[in-house]
């Protein structure tokens, strides 16, 4: 009880965080999404009005049902991606809310805004993530699972939590299952908030082996994208990790870290070092051996660094290197020195989240300038052919062009829909549509009766106009 009064003032300040967030989640809903893949789950769930569920990653049933449900009702676009983009971070702040009013779990709320502030920056124009949606899932089952063992519920209530709480986190993302490990051991060892028996503690973990043992087959054997993701990590060999240190990912996020993410070294160092005064040794290597080895499978994993992408994809991490810090570390603070730190922590990076706005503003004002360009010319839809990668702003991400432009043509009630996408040459026979009947995705050609013809009135009278990009701009 010490422990989580001297936490009280510094749980609320992280309860903040996520109020802010959701803030901006609709002041900024138009850079949020209109950008890649938020894009692509709107388009196809406003036509489709069903779940856009990949990589049976079934838990980002939470967020999607919003656009589905707003489509089916008939609100304008603009309300359907105002309240999509609000439904992630509304998500957030009920985890936050329970985390906080309900268990009174406050150092797993510190945390859990750790996780959100450490290293966000770009990644937060970027929302269509499912390893957020699954360790919001983790942040609610963990404590819950403590708060079962405290309060000597019946076990099965536990074993139920752990499966359906358990399944629906760790099968979001492959990401998702470094920080699940790390805390499952993490909080057995630590043992002053584990009040589970030995017989109950061994059922519990082969349920949790059993969960991961399944996502791990499921994506390997079913899902493409986490298969590729999966095979660096089943492929390494020893050499490879001697390697990842000097690799070009590796020396990319030293840069930023120099640069952006500096406050994460600290802390995370701090939170050992108290480890080690405290002499709990066995967390100590716990945690550090867990930090290297997510780096390593990070650096094998991926390859080139791009912000919004890279960013998310550190930020499971975070939770494994700064547990120490706010598990143990604050609690050693007096309550008006823990505030004034984690103020001063989220504020100095609050700041680098105000920063790279003007990016995500400055693009969909470039999307907005190029559909009026094709009104003023007379053109309904588009294929610009560019033989070289987009140079102006390389967060452009050109293969959601075609269901960014369709939705902000939408928005501001074009008759018909103005849509152009941007091509390579190599592209245009398979990607065009043969006649005025098809309308082009992001990755298929889907006739025009698929649409949503009340948000969605493409022009059937004319062809995909194609121009060189150069051409176009001038």
């Amino acid at each position: 009880m010490l422990q989580k009064n001297n936490l009280k003032i510094a749980a609320y300040l992280s309860f903040a965080v996520f109020i802010v967030m959701l803030v901006d989640a609709v002041f900024y809903y138009k850079e949020r999404m209109l950008f890649a893949d938020a894009s692509h789950i709107a388009f196809q769930a406003i036509n489709e009005q069903k779940l856009q569920i990949q990589q049976y990653r079934f838990g980002s049933f939470i967020t999607q049902i919003v656009p589905v449900i707003a489509a089916k009702i008939g609100l304008p676009i603009r309300w359907i991606l105002m309240a999509y983009s609000a439904s992630f971070n509304v998500f957030y702040l009920f985890v936050a809310a329970v985390l906080l009013f309900g268990f009174k779990s406050y150092r797993f709320l510190i945390l859990y805004a750790f996780y959100w502030v450490l290293v966000t920056t770009h990644s937060f124009f970027w929302p269509n993530n499912e390893v957020h949606q699954g360790v919001a899932y983790m942040f609610l089952l963990l404590p819950a699972l403590i708060n079962c063992g405290e309060k000597q519920r019946p076990f099965a209530l536990p074993v139920v939590l752990l499966t359906v709480l358990g399944a629906t986190a760790l099968f979001c993302h492959p990401l998702v299952l470094p920080p699940f490990i790390f805390l499952w051991v993490y909080l057995i060892l630590e043992k002053e908030h584990w009040h589970y028996s030995k017989k109950q503690t061994i059922v519990l973990s082969a349920i949790a082996a059993i969960i991961i043992a399944a996502k791990v087959y499921v994506s390997k054997k079913y899902a493409g994208y986490d298969s590729n993701l999966l095979k660096g990590v089943s492929d390494m060999h020893a050499n490879d990790v001697l390697k990842v240190f000097s690799s070009p990912f590796a020396k990319e996020i030293y840069r930023h870290v120099s640069m952006n993410y500096w406050i994460l070294p600290i802390i995370s160092l701090l939170g050992i070092i108290t480890l080690l005064l405290k002499r709990k040794f066995l967390l100590a290597i716990w945690t550090a051996g867990c930090a290297l080895v997510y780096f390593i499978l990070v650096c094998i994993t991926y390859a080139g660094y791009m912000e919004f992408i890279s960013e998310s994809e550190l930020m499971a991490g975070i939770i494994i290197a700064t547990c120490p810090f706010a598990f143990l570390t604050l609690t050693l603070f007096k309550e008006e020195i823990g505030m004034v730190v984690l103020l001063l922590i989220f504020m100095s990076r609050y700041s680098k989240v105000v920063e790279s706005r003007s990016q995500f503003i400055s693009r969909v004002d470039a999307l907005s300038q190029m559909l009026a360009k094709m009104k003023s010319r007379g053109i309904t839809k588009a294929v610009l052919v560019k033989k070289e990668p987009y140079t102006e702003w390389r967060w452009m991400v050109e293969w959601g062009f075609a269901t960014e432009t369709a939705l902000l043509s939408a928005m501001i009630w074009d008759k018909p829909i103005r849509q152009f996408v941007v091509l390579n040459p190599g592209d245009l026979e398979k990607r065009v549509p043969k006649d005025n009947k098809g309308v082009m995705t992001c990755y298929d050609i889907w006739p025009i009766g698929k649409l949503n013809r009340r948000y969605f009135p493409f022009d059937t009278t004319s062809s995909y106009q194609v121009l060189s990009y150069e051409e176009f701009i001038k």
